[in-house]
């Protein structure tokens, strides 16, 4: 089983971190946190490419601060 590495750009935007994958044209999702942003990127490349989700790895590069709304 070969692994690959993809980048994934994390923005903030309304208390989410929307997500994209540059090298993967179509793959975007967000996540409140890192770990859903983890595995909607994840999810996402591997429906895209129809390739197992255990052949990806992501490395997330987070831009800017995730500000959480008061209520």
């Amino acid at each position: 089983m070969t692994v690959k590495t993809f980048e994934v750009v994390a923005t903030p935007s309304e208390g989410w971190w929307c997500i994209e994958v540059p090298s993967v044209p179509g793959a975007v999702s967000q996540g409140k946190n890192h770990e859903e942003v983890v595995f909607m990127a994840t999810d996402a490349i591997s429906l895209i490419l129809e390739i197992p989700k255990e052949e990806i790895e992501v490395q997330v590069r987070y831009h800017g601060k995730l500000l959480q709304a008061h209520s």
